[in-house]
């Protein structure tokens, strides 16, 4: 079998022809009191109410008008910094209600801090999470890529849509840990995500329709800006902007 970075699969089809969307910053970023020798005087907690109240206010202007479908619940697979950004712009910009929102991790402590700032469902359990979802986000390391997959092998059906954050990590490698044909849209959003400013790089596996694309664009404008390309192209991404 192939491995996790092996031929990355060009889509089919044509890009999105929707325009790259540019965000203005109408108010400056809240910063948090400092002390103690420069370090934070907030905990993680407060930093992350803080801006969720900050978008919900206006913030960076994100857009709302993505059609999501309603009663679509989405899996986070891995509940670290990257996923929290994402789960942190999807609430504020009401793309999916905290309700039909789950995240799974290894960490307890974790999963305690998520469900408590955010109010979405936790688990250790991908598999139990996948099998109450639409959407499935991986949003492991690399390295547990393979790990994660082999949990989700016999759950995951082709009505689910699977989105990978997973640096080097193609569609094609994703598409042979399942016996089915799987449906996967590769994301490659930069470290400015973690702000909700963001510029996140999408391309659409062999199964993906292009609504499956547009889902995933509207997930990832919770976080900033987002462009369409061929996926040999997400590897200068990830190499100019998603690792760095």
């Amino acid at each position: 079998s192939r491995g996790h970075g092996d031929l990355p699969f060009a889509p089919r089809g044509p890009s999105s022809s929707r325009p790259l969307r540019v965000y203005s910053a109408p108010a400056p970023f809240p910063q948090e009191p400092r002390g103690n020798g420069g370090r934070s005087g907030r905990s993680a907690a407060q930093t992350a109410r803080g801006l969720l109240e900050f978008h919900e206010r206006g913030g960076y202007n994100t857009p709302t008008e993505a059609d999501l479908e309603q009663g679509k619940r989405l899996a986070f697979i891995g509940g670290g910094n990257k996923a929290e950004a994402l789960l942190r712009g999807i609430v504020a910009a009401n793309r999916i209600r905290p309700g039909e929102l789950i995240a799974t991790d290894v960490r307890e402590d974790r999963l305690a801090y998520l469900r408590s700032t955010y109010g979405i469902e936790v688990t250790t359990d991908n598999a139990a999470a996948a099998r109450q979802c639409d959407v499935i986000l991986l949003a492991v390391k690399p390295q547990g890529m393979r790990t994660a997959l082999e949990s989700l092998r016999e759950v995951v059906t082709e009505h689910h849509l699977i989105i990978s954050i997973a640096a080097g990590v193609s569609t094609a490698a994703i598409a042979d840990a399942f016996p089915r044909p799987v449906r996967i849209v590769r994301v490659m959003p930069n470290t400015p995500a973690l702000v909700l400013e963001g510029a996140s790089a999408l391309a659409r596996g062999a199964h993906a329709t292009q609504a499956d694309l547009e889902m995933a664009r509207g997930l990832f404008e919770a976080v900033g800006t987002t462009v369409v390309v061929d996926e040999p192209l997400l590897d200068a991404v990830t190499g100019l902007s998603g690792s760095g």
